[in-house]
């Protein structure tokens, strides 16, 4: 099949380099660095590469399938991926990208991915500075294009450098991550402890409360008393005996009234656990205050 009619599906400026053997043992080592845009859709597949990638979408936007994921990628998105996975990309036809990569190895390679993904940073992050990264490239790329003998070494501190700027941009992807999370569990916690508070008078258990919150009852249990440091059971008493107390002491309602009214079984049960948070029994503490 003749190709040479075909209509080109990039513009690129890129370097493949060739590593000195000195340099495969002893330093990270760009394979090929530089820039691409894409003039229409075309999927580039690989995999069973021995390289790693980082690279970064300085306009327009595409698609990045890793791991049988497929992701929308915009300006701004960077991803940090071990190639020997298979992975595929491609420019969206309405807005065709413009790419800024490069693929390296060598010595400690494979252990700074590793340590990456053991801290539980995401392949594809938003760097809150991406122009670092495109910086850091035509670096490394401007490195590579003179290839003297400082470029091996230069390209060497430039990938550590980048990898320096993954781990950044991964922490904070991870904590924003988390702090989403947990401002989402902080509401659900809420919703649970509210519905405590206006129903302590009615019968309450954690599968009742776990439908108010939408998070299952061993979930709830766990993280109620991590986030207020008391027992859903502890917390069920105290607000009923704080309501009792506030009945004991402005109402003539008899103990045995309050009592029901505060959600206990009877007025025997409802002495024997106010005594136990109190150190005085219902009629004792009216008479006191």
């Amino acid at each position: 099949m003749n190709t040479s009619n075909l209509p080109a599906t990039s513009s690129s400026n890129r370097i493949l380099a060739t590593p000195s053997a000195f340099a495969k043992a002893n330093y990270l080592y760009a394979q090929e660095a530089g820039t691409l845009t894409s003039l229409r859709p075309h999927i580039s597949k690989r995999e069973r590469l021995n390289s790693y990638l980082i690279m970064i979408v300085t306009k327009g936007s595409g698609f990045f399938t890793y791991g049988n994921e497929k992701r929308n990628l915009s300006a701004g998105a960077c991803v940090f991926i071990d190639c020997h996975s298979e992975y595929s990309h491609e420019s969206s036809a309405e807005n065709p990208w413009t790419l800024d990569w490069v693929h390296f190895e060598g010595k400690e390679a494979k252990s700074w991915y590793l340590a990456y993904c053991s801290s539980g940073f995401p392949y594809l992050f938003h760097p809150e500075n991406p122009e670092a990264f495109s910086d850091t490239i035509l670096q490394i790329h401007s490195s590579l294009n003179k290839a003297d003998a400082m470029s091996e070494l230069n390209v060497h501190f430039l990938i550590n450098h980048l990898i320096h700027l993954c781990f950044l941009a991964g922490q904070k992807a991870t904590l924003t991550l988390s702090h989403q999370a947990e401002s989402e569990l902080t509401h659900k916690l809420s919703l649970a402890r509210e519905y405590i508070i206006n129903h302590c008078d009615k019968p309450l258990n954690l599968d009742l409360l776990s439908e108010v919150c939408y998070l299952s009852k061993f979930h709830l249990a766990r993280e109620y008393h991590r986030f207020y440091g008391v027992t859903i059971i502890q917390d069920i008493t105290f607000k009923r005996i704080a309501k009792a107390k506030s009945l004991l002491r402005f109402s003539s309602d008899s103990i045995e009234n309050i009592a029901l009214s505060c959600g206990f079984q009877d007025a025997g049960y409802f002495s024997k656990v106010f005594r136990k948070s109190e150190g005085i029994s219902p009629k004792e503490y009216r008479n006191k205050w």
